[in-house]
């Protein structure tokens, strides 16, 4: 058995996040060896002292993954419900976790800032950028092309940038307000995200030195 984890600073405290697994269980199929990976999140303190586990999960089907800060006292994570994967949160004091979204659809990819919780959501109308509120209310579709996933939040949460599947090189920041379009590039090669002001985007593209780009 084995543990792998990523740390995200929350001020004085600190988030362990199992990025491969917190428990490696080999078993034999056949002729073959298979390796099934079982992942919980943990909360261990900056200051140091015992890790406490956050989550159950028992088995690969149930364990979660893409955790990430919601606020100061939660964790945000994308977990399996219902035959679909959705977002839910688990208080960081522990308690039982909360899912923020359900139905016929799949939410991934979740970015959290200012309030505000940005998502990927896989329908029957193909793969579209969500926003909600960080209690999972007010939730809306930002995007409607032919396929879009959300590639960063800006650190006060109202706005996200967005790739698209039609165009791989097109980058667009948007409102996470109504989807508005406050800027687009189509040709980046690279993109480095938010500045911490939150009104620049750095990116990098064909034939071009790095730069920002401000927008309003």
């Amino acid at each position: 058995a084995h543990a792998v984890f990523a740390r995200h600073q929350w001020g004085q405290r600190r988030l362990v996040v199992p990025m491969l697994a917190v428990t490696a269980v080999l078993s034999v199929a056949g002729p073959a060896l298979r390796a099934t990976r079982i992942a919980n999140v943990w909360f261990v303190d900056a200051a140091g002292g015992p890790a406490r586990r956050l989550t159950a999960a028992v088995n690969p089907e149930t364990s979660p993954h893409t955790v990430t800060p919601l606020d100061n006292a939660t964790a945000l994570y994308c977990g399996p419900n219902d035959r679909h994967m959705q977002l839910a949160t688990v208080a960081v004091a522990g308690g039982e976790p909360r899912f923020l979204t359900a139905g016929e659809s799949s939410s991934l990819n979740p970015r959290a800032a200012g309030g505000v919780v940005v998502f990927d959501r896989l329908d029957t109308s193909g793969v579209h950028v969500w926003r909600m509120d960080a209690g999972g209310a007010n939730a809306a579709r930002l995007t409607a092309g032919a396929g879009e996933q959300c590639a960063g939040i800006a650190r006060d949460g109202r706005h996200a940038i967005v790739s698209h599947y039609d165009a791989p090189r097109k980058l667009s920041v948007l409102s996470t307000t109504d989807g508005r379009v406050v800027w687009s590039e189509p040709d980046v090669i690279s993109n480095l995200g938010f500045s911490p002001g939150s009104r620049s985007v750095l990116f990098a593209n064909r034939g071009k030195e790095e730069r920002g780009l401000s927008f309003h």
